[in-house]
């Protein structure tokens, strides 16, 4: 709960529940013939309801990073239904050591996963009666298997978890159904996923042009993500590239990352870092942009200074967005990244730091809003405009609003 509470402080509005609080196979029945016990869901619902936050799960079934550690045991010592590593040991060690490989292509075990998985859709069905949860990562980073048993093909692997997002798409409770994949590898898994909506990678890095290069690729996903990433300076930065690109990003976990030693949006015990406010203040302008965000074609967005790995303290450039021209400047000495959309005649631009905005035309007039919940635009303050002689009126941007 101090990490939901955390993370609604920091302008977010969900969260993924994972590891301890993700759902392991193994965690939830014991055996071929139990009950699965999915209970720990009712926590979940309870937090995100005190929160008012959504909820993406996490599902570890037979593909938990290159083994089957996710899997009860009952599987893993089924030894005719996988195969091993090399020297034919099977450790199952989650974080470490020799894994068994899963086998991808046994419908037996594909119908076992796809059995329990059934009844935890079932469960979410009659326990979310408010739609909380909106999204499932089903695995996690399996592809990682890929590079570690010559049996285990990209294609094999594709088919068996595009079956267990059908079970999601088929369920009382559909939901965006998304699959994320270690070291970049989701390029291996470019096949006929139609009960998958989004491939994503988990690179962990700080360069800016790599997560471009990702978000751009799409991966035949309909909606491009980096699923995890984590703290860094310019992490702003990644976060208005993927949305420019119609995707999003998420940042792993809320605090530190005890395995990597990484920061998440705060830094351990919750320290703040010195982008846990950048993110707050952007998160806090997307919230408002919210309803436009969902609907607008990629050609209608534009970020501002993220052409660089990291922002400039003196930047000002012009950008297209659907015949509109915007443009966005350093306001003193502020490394302002920013992001505009247009929709028909109107442009909404909001950044992680005061910055200058401009638009080219005649008759122009801006104010500060936000959309409410139906996608109706409900005006705020109105913003005086500068008179900058070429053709462009100029408005003095205040961090984390939206400006019309």
């Amino acid at each position: 709960e101090d990490m939901v509470a955390k993370a609604k402080e920091a302008g977010y509005n969900g969260f993924i529940p994972a590891i301890s609080w993700g759902f392991f196979w193994r965690d939830v029945q014991s055996s071929l013939t139990a009950t699965p016990n999915f209970s720990k869901l009712d926590t979940i619902l309870e937090v995100a309801e005190k929160y008012d936050m959504y909820v993406d799960l996490q599902w570890y079934g037979i593909g938990y990073g290159p083994g089957i550690g996710g899997a009860p045991a009952y599987i893993q010592e089924a030894h005719d239904r996988h195969s091993h590593a090399p020297d034919g040991t099977c450790d199952t060690y989650d974080l470490g050591g020799v894994k068994c490989i899963a086998d991808y292509t046994d419908e037996v075990l594909l119908e076992q996963e796809k059995k329990v998985l059934t009844a935890f859709m079932a469960y979410i069905a009659e326990k979310d009666v408010n739609r909380r949860i909106v999204g499932i990562e089903l695995e996690c980073e399996a592809t990682e298997a890929i590079y570690n048993s010559h049996e285990v093909t990209a294609e094999k692997m594709a088919a068996y978890i595009n079956e267990l997002g059908r079970v999601v798409k088929e369920s009382a409770h559909p939901m965006i159904t998304h699959v994320n994949h270690g070291y970049g590898m989701a390029a291996h898994f470019v096949f006929n996923t139609p009960y998958i909506d989004m491939n994503g990678t988990d690179p962990y890095g700080e360069e800016l042009g790599v997560t471009t290069q990702l978000v751009s690729h799409r991966f035949d996903s309909r909606i491009p993500h980096i699923m995890e990433n984590c703290g860094f300076t310019n992490i702003t930065s990644h976060v208005v590239e993927t949305l420019v690109q119609g995707g999003h990003l998420t940042i792993y976990p809320i605090a530190d990352n005890p395995w990597s030693g990484t920061n998440g949006v705060y830094g351990k015990d919750f320290a703040v870092m010195p982008w846990t406010e950048r993110l707050s203040v952007l998160n806090h302008s997307i919230q408002e942009c919210g309803a436009l965000l969902a609907k607008a074609p990629v050609a209608a967005r534009a970020g501002f200074n993220t052409e660089n790995n990291l922002p400039s303290t003196r930047y000002a450039a012009r950008k297209s967005l659907d015949g509109l021209y915007v443009r966005m400047e350093s306001r003193g000495s502020s490394d302002a990244v920013g992001m505009a959309v247009a929709e028909g005649s109107a442009v909404y631009c909001f950044a992680d730091k005061d910055a200058y905005f401009s638009l080219y035309g005649t008759g122009v007039q801006a104010e500060y809003g936000s959309f409410d919940d139906s996608g109706a635009w409900v005006p705020g303050d109105e913003v005086k405009l500068q008179d900058c002689k070429d053709g462009s009126f100029r408005a003095s941007y205040d961090k984390g609003r939206l400006l019309r």
